[in-house]
């Protein structure tokens, strides 16, 4: 299982987890583009589709397809990666749970697929979408707030700010929490995903021992190195004490990793992540 997760920042912002995104897949396969957390009101289907194709066209990704109807979705062995666009949250989710998606990117993931999500996509991937109510209206009357559990009984928080209402809400918060800027990212690979919906946290012999977790980011609140880089591997402090780099492509180059211990008062389990500036030293291969 493989997931990148934005924190929904600009394209601009983005640019280095889009190379890494780049560095997992061969981008003469297919990749396939679900925008159905996006409102009518805000863009249409057609219009996110056109902004994904400009996107990511320039490095080389010209398969798309864009899937709106998920029940409708094969995802066995078809596609180098799932990308799923930002939106409303609780809408995603609701088409997730109408077309048994869940079951389908568990399945696709366990085979060694890649899931890349921005915003919305992002917050799905949590235990529950519940950091989705700093954000989104629940404008579906969703009650059951489950999302995929990908990762490790923790749900994400995005488009962190530094406001007032961002760290009450976060203070707040009841569970474990990645705090993502908006230019910030996650990056988690492991040998399987856990089963869809499960609330209790993987064993660690299938999470923390054999997980690769990167995580892209720096943040501002007593900075605390937790990542290093060797001339052979990375070395991570959060689910595994070491990881082999990410294969990448020629070229593609991934800023040094970094992560901050939570402020005063919050959660020890809470991760404020944001991409280190500037920094664009790449890994070799193991």
């Amino acid at each position: 299982m493989r997931l990148i997760l934005s924190g929904g920042g600009s394209p601009e912002a983005v640019i280095p987890l889009d190379e890494l995104f780049l560095s997992q897949i061969d981008p003469r396969e297919t990749v396939v583009y679900i925008p159905v957390a996006m409102e009518a009101a805000v863009h249409s289907y057609d219009e996110c589709f056109e902004w994904f194709k400009g996107t990511y066209a320039p490095y080389g990704i010209k398969n798309i397809e864009m899937c709106t109807d998920l029940s409708g979705l094969n995802l066995d062995g078809r596609y180098a990666a799932v990308f799923i666009g930002g939106g409303n949250t609780f809408k995603l989710l609701g088409e997730m749970r109408d077309s048994g998606f869940p079951e389908k990117i568990a399945g696709y993931l366990n085979g060694g697929g890649l899931l890349y999500g921005g915003s919305a996509g992002a917050i799905v991937c949590g235990k529950t979408i519940r950091t989705a109510f700093r954000w989104d209206e629940n404008s579906v009357g969703l009650t059951e707030l489950t999302g995929l559990d990908l990762l490790g009984g923790k749900d994400v928080f995005c488009h962190y700010k530094e406001s007032a209402e961002d760290k009450e809400f976060i203070r707040g918060y009841d569970g474990d929490l990645y705090v993502l800027y908006e230019e910030s990212g996650l990056f988690v690979q492991m040998e399987k995903s856990p089963v869809p919906g499960r609330a209790s946290k993987p064993k660690a012999t299938s999470f923390s021992r054999r997980a690769r977790l990167g995580v892209y980011g720096e943040g501002e609140d007593g900075l605390n190195t937790c990542a290093k880089m060797s001339s052979r591997r990375w070395a991570w402090a959060i689910h595994t004490s070491s990881a082999v780099s990410p294969r990448r492509r020629p070229g593609v180059s991934h800023p040094f990793t970094r992560i901050t211990k939570a402020p005063g008062r919050m959660k020890k389990s809470t991760r404020f992540l944001r991409l280190a500036s500037g920094k664009t030293t790449a890994p070799r291969a193991v």
